[in-house]
């Protein structure tokens, strides 16, 4: 896998890219490169000897439009068997060092100078990593029929963090999944409540506890709330619009909405008892399962009040304003148009969109959430893969969001 951008060898390889090699050599070129540097703490400057290792191989990588493409090309050894994901601060300056000292007849800053430094194959060495294995983080944006996943991790399996994680790498599997050391965690034995409930779970039993002191909703708008639902997000307000009209007049109030991938999770309140009921939508924007997902007798009623929802159209109240974004080719423009409704539906709005050569850099934003992703496509004008630029995104749940929405809008 590389590692590293090249254009090197007539055609265009990016980070993340596969290859597969044919041959090696079997001889190593080595050569060690001294640099001088200061020494921090002593002040004094001292001689670093830095070795640089290359490998010839043949090797081939499939460009934009998805032809292979073979050639012989250097790679640098070390960086292949290093635990970094990159060459460090040293070894690039001992690359560029080594060809000075190789082409010393030339004059740094001269026009040959920079023709020879563009076309030097050990300075334009391929940086690769072993790709029968990668990081989860090197995986996102990709999909593999068979995917085998190493389930243990530095992180908790107790935390949010861990869980998006997993959920990113199983995810990339088209057909068959292995899991290896699967976390082993009984339901409910440590977790916290996400949301009062009022259910408490004693030996095994449930139980409906006190009504709580404090108020959930103090201002009694309940009804004209939207539970954190954005203007722009038409199908999931058409939801709230309809569950209010369903329980209307069974004294049943909505006191809370979870937001979930493709589920919206209701708490419901009558008097002292609660239920929590899912309720499942599809990408294309039709209710597919309402679940009573504690078992209770409230909840079992308002399923039932509530099955009209599935499977019925809902009309969408709240216009949504596409940014008037315009480009050259007319499958650019058709697949930004149905990228623009799924991400309004879920509540995401698409702040800025780049044309780069052989792909679109889109910006979104969910209330303080960014997610910018380069969606790539080839010269079949069509779309081939989403690559977040991890960099540029804040932590949270939108990045996985967003690659849900463009691998559907990418499938039209």
């Amino acid at each position: 896998m590389a590692v590293s951008n090249s254009n090197t060898y007539g055609f265009f390889i990016s980070n993340g890219d596969f290859g597969l090699v044919k041959s090696v050599s079997d001889t190593i070129e080595q050569r060690v490169v001294t640099l001088k540097r200061k020494n921090q703490e002593t002040g004094k400057t001292e001689e670093v000897n830095v070795p640089l290792r290359f490998r010839r191989i043949d090797v081939g990588f499939k460009d934009l439009d998805g032809t292979s493409h073979f050639f012989n090309a250097m790679i640098f050894e070390d960086l292949l068997y290093s635990e970094h994901p990159g060459l460090s601060s040293d070894q690039n300056k001992a690359m560029y060092v080594d060809f000075c000292i190789r082409n010393r007849y030339l004059e740094r800053g001269s026009l040959a100078f920079k023709e020879a430094l563009k076309s030097d194959p050990y300075f334009n060495a391929l940086r690769l990593k072993f790709g029968y294995a990668i990081t989860c983080h090197k995986a996102q944006g990709s999909e593999w029929n068979h995917v085998f996943v190493k389930c243990k991790t530095h992180q908790s399996q107790l935390s949010a963090d861990y869980f998006r994680w997993l959920y990113t790498a199983i995810t990339r599997t088209a057909d068959k999944l292995y899991l290896l050391d699967p976390p082993d965690i009984k339901t409910g034995s440590t977790m916290s409540r996400a949301f009062n409930s009022g259910i408490e779970i004693i030996a095994g039993n449930t139980q409906t506890a006190p009504t709580p002191e404090i108020n959930a909703n103090p201002t009694g708008k309940e009804s004209i709330s939207q539970f954190g639902i954005p203007d722009s997000a038409g199908f999931l307000l058409a939801i709230l619009e309809r569950v209010k009209s369903l329980i209307a007049g069974h004294s049943i109030e909505i006191d809370d909405i979870i937001h979930n991938q493709y589920q919206e999770a209701y708490v419901f309140k009558r008097e002292n008892n609660f239920a929590r009921i899912n309720i499942t939508y599809s990408g294309k924007n039709k209710v597919t399962n309402v679940v009573d997902a504690q078992t209770t007798e409230l909840g079992s009623y308002v399923a039932g009040l509530l099955a009209p929802l599935k499977n019925n159209a809902l009309p969408v109240k709240t216009a949504i304003q596409l940014p008037s974004f315009q480009f050259e080719k007319a499958f650019l423009n058709d697949f930004h148009q149905r990228l623009s409704l799924l991400a309004g539906d879920h509540g995401i709005s698409i702040q800025d969109v780049t044309s780069q050569q052989w792909s679109q850099r889109y910006t979104f934003v969910r209330d303080s959430e960014v997610a910018i992703f380069d969606i790539y496509y080839n010269g079949k004008d069509r779309f081939t893969k989403p690559v977040p630029v991890i960099p540029a995104c804040t932590p949270g749940s939108l990045v996985i969001d967003v690659e849900m929405l463009l691998i559907e809008g990418m499938s039209a």
